[in-house]
């Protein structure tokens, strides 16, 4: 998937039984190849062949449903090479990319022209970046078998990694573990001859509560599903010159160092990475992966912010063009059809005022889910010209809003209270600190901070934050 994302992957021919297979393994790729799908510029195209009368096939008797999906794929290749013959389309080839060994060989016996991927994208000399993108292959199979378990030590692990979900095997209550990594039990230290009662009572005591804390202990015998996701982190490059292999080092100390393969690493060494794991074999320390993209400097403040943002997967990416679509046209102003259903404030009138967002955001629209999906006032829920402009009451600009108007007697007793939309022009845009100085008439001095961070030289974690005042 990270392969097909890159920009210079043009032209590519998605079938429907691809798009239903991928939906029906792992709902984020899934949501990532319908976003390339919708970017026009770079030609994907989902053909329906399951719906198709030339390209549907049904299944055969004691035919597999993963054969029968093969033989589907096969169909539909042939029948699009036969339809841009007969349309003289130029010399036009389709080529059929799978990693599967026996639907490749079967495609070959048909005539058709296949590649496996990893073959397909090396074919590509003018671009030899794009096999850092490339999921390193695993033949092996997935080990999958169908109150709170310690699990403790990679061996116990097995190859599982935080947020996978595992078939685990309790272990004999003589073998559980308290939950600690650092507390070491020596057994070989000599009994003390002389020791007195009330001694021998204190460590009867610490006896008990050590079994006390020791928790139901397990190991995983096996992995059934995998929640992997790319990770971000710090290369570690190899101490032999000219060696592509290198370790990888997550931000999440929960995750295993992974063992990628890039060309570039004398250039990533200094930068914050995204590396995603493509399988662990069974007699390796590290998994296996590739490097997907450079997120910047490290230490640097917006690199880590994005670092922050990826690793607890807060929605923060550009807004698709399927949202800004949904943007009233620029320059903008308060329509007559606008006045005719509002009260008008923009004379002298105190209330409380909010943004009347709901003008500009319909229900269950583009805008409205993506905004529903960021939900958190952390990061933006909608686009810039919204959050910052036209759904900002600045001042001394007309603004849709939201009033309540209170009426209030000598003794600031509310007397009557009304809600209506309305169109505003406030007279300062204030924080609440500067607010706070005009109520109690005093001045107030704002200064711009630069934020930088330190960075530990061998774990390249943030320890420490300097300011700087401009």
């Amino acid at each position: 998937i990270d392969v097909l994302e890159d920009p210079l992957l043009r032209n590519v021919i998605i079938l429907q039984t691809v798009l239903q297979e991928v939906r029906h393994r792992s709902a984020p790729i899934y949501k990532r190849l319908k976003d390339i799908l919708h970017e026009k510029e770079k030609h994907f195209y989902t053909f329906t062949n399951e719906h198709h009368r030339e390209t549907f096939i049904e299944r055969e008797p004691g035919e597999s449903a993963n054969d029968r999906n093969d033989r589907a794929i096969r169909v539909s290749v042939k029948w699009y090479g036969d339809h841009l013959e007969k349309a003289r389309s130029g010399g036009l080839k389709v080529i059929l990319i799978t990693n599967d060994q026996g639907n490749k060989e079967k495609a070959e016996e048909s005539g058709l022209l296949v590649y496996k991927c990893e073959e397909y994208i090396k074919s590509l000399i003018a671009n030899p970046e794009l096999v850092d993108r490339l999921a390193l292959t695993n033949d092996e199979k997935n080990d999958i078998s169908s109150s709170k378990i310690l699990l403790q030590g990679l061996q116990n692990l097995n190859r599982a990694i935080h947020q996978d979900v595992v078939a685990v095997q309790l272990l004999p209550r003589e073998q559980w573990v308290a939950p600690s990594s650092v507390v070491l039990h020596d057994e070989r230290e000599a009994k003390d001859d002389d020791a007195t009662e009330e001694e021998e009572k204190e460590k009867a005591i610490k006896t008990i509560a050590a079994d006390a804390a020791r928790k139901p202990t397990g190991r995983v015998v096996g992995i059934i599903k995998r929640n992997w996701r790319p990770f971000c982190g710090m290369l570690n490059s190899s101490l032999i010159k000219e060696s592509t292999r290198h370790l990888f080092t997550p931000a999440d100390r929960r995750v295993p160092r992974i063992r990628i393969e890039t060309r570039q690493a004398s250039a990533l060494a200094s930068q914050r990475i995204m590396v995603a794991i493509d399988g662990w074999p069974r007699h390796s320390r590290y998994p296996n992966g590739h490097f997907v993209r450079s997120l910047g400097a490290a230490g640097d403040k917006e690199t880590e912010m994005e670092v922050l943002l990826l690793e607890h997967d807060v929605p923060h990416q550009d807004f698709s063009k399927a949202v800004l679509s949904f943007l009233p046209q620029m320059p903008w102003s308060i329509t007559p059809e606008d006045m005719a259903v509002r009260q008008d404030f923009r004379a002298l009138t105190v209330g409380v005022h909010i943004a009347d967002v709901s003008h500009f955001i319909r229900p269950s629209n583009a805008l409205d889910l993506e905004a529903s999906n960021r939900g958190t006032t952390r990061i933006d829920m909608v686009p810039e010209l919204l959050s910052s402009n036209l759904c900002s009451l600045r001042s001394n600009v007309e603004r849709l809003a939201f009033s309540c108007i209170w009426e209030m007697d000598d003794k600031a007793d509310i007397v009557k209270t009304s809600f209506t939309k309305s169109v505003i022009n406030s007279k300062a845009s204030l924080t609440y600190a500067e607010a706070q100085m005009r109520i109690d008439d005093t001045a107030l001095t704002l200064s711009s901070l630069e934020v930088r961070f330190h960075i530990d030289s061998e774990t390249h974690d943030p320890i420490d934050l300097q300011t700087k005042e401009l």
